[in-house]
């Protein structure tokens, strides 16, 4: 039961896993030649992004001095009649996708302020220095019935960084699948621990790009570790022309109850699925991993 109550709370508990996964140990991406300013010096003008439904958000400010990474500050007045939950979904930065925690919950008639938290591991992890722009959609509750209202338009948040910044991604690594605008770089792999727990296991981080026009999630239908099925904890969002770098836990437990004390084959299967009607596009067949050719970190 343990297990299963992890897998539905994935989404939600990949902020933290990033924060314990590792950098994967390569070349980071030069940015030594790029125009434009150093990162403190970036902010946000104010303006508002969202206005509908009775509900005005306003972006504030953008701070970079957050104690667990840059904090967007923003205002929700909620001119409606009943109380509302809005949540961050689908945070970029950079089209680096970003994985949020974010809910803000406001009384009906009220105007409160509210701090979105960009974790700052998961902007090193992504080789970002320099945040031009943050993208996300609002998903707006009723509370605390928690029945949907509306999801926002995508709402996209320009710095005042150079417009002619561009950022640059590490993708080196073992690519194993690349197809249908899809594309999958296996970087490197650490033992470590679960995010929503503190059990032990395996780490393996990844890249993916996503250069296809739909939004889309990967998950894993099947996996394999020296021929031994296992359950992984993965899910990775990635929108349409965006980047990810999403690892994957695999559980102690499972290796040990497989007997395996080394990890020299890794075989999957990923689903790409649509996020407007979460029905799966296509598969990618099988993957076969030789994982001596993949960074151990643990080493």
């Amino acid at each position: 039961m343990k297990r299963i109550i992890s897998l539905f709370l994935v989404a939600s508990a990949v902020l933290s896993l990033m924060a314990c996964t590792p950098s994967a140990g390569l070349d980071e991406p030069d940015m030594q030649d790029q125009p434009g300013n150093s990162q403190d010096e970036v902010d946000i003008a104010e303006q508002v992004i969202l206005n509908q439904y009775d509900l005005l958000v306003t972006a504030k400010s953008l701070d970079l001095a957050g104690e667990l990474g840059p904090e967007l500050k923003v205002t929700i007045a909620n001119n409606r009649e009943d109380d509302i939950a809005a949540y961050v979904l689908s945070l970029s930065v950079n089209n680096a996708m970003i994985q949020s925690n974010f809910e803000g919950a406001v009384g009906a008639g009220k105007t409160e302020e509210h701090t979105i938290v960009i974790p700052q591991r998961q902007l090193d992890i992504a080789g970002i220095e320099l945040i031009k722009d943050i993208e996300f959609v609002f998903r707006v509750d009723s509370y605390p019935s928690y029945e949907v209202i509306f999801y926002s338009p995508v709402i996209k948040i320009e710095t005042s960084a150079d417009p002619s910044y561009e950022q640059a991604f590490d993708d080196k690594g073992h690519e194993v699948y690349n197809n249908q605008g899809v594309r999958i770089v296996i970087k490197a792999y650490e033992a470590g621990t679960y995010a929503y727990s503190s059990e032990q296991g395996i780490n393996i981080s990844t890249f993916i790009e996503n250069s296809s026009q739909q939004n889309i999630v990967i998950t894993i239908r099947s996996f394999s570790i020296n021929g031994y099925a296992v359950n992984p904890v993965y899910y990775n969002e990635i929108g349409a022309g965006k980047v990810a770098f999403q690892p994957i836990f695999i559980y102690q437990t499972d290796l040990d109850k497989n007997g395996i004390e080394g990890i020299e084959q890794i075989e999957l299967v990923c689903d790409v699925v649509d996020t407007s009607d979460y029905q799966v596009l296509f598969s990618t067949g099988k993957i076969t991993i030789d994982m001596s050719q993949i960074v151990d970190l643990s080493e």
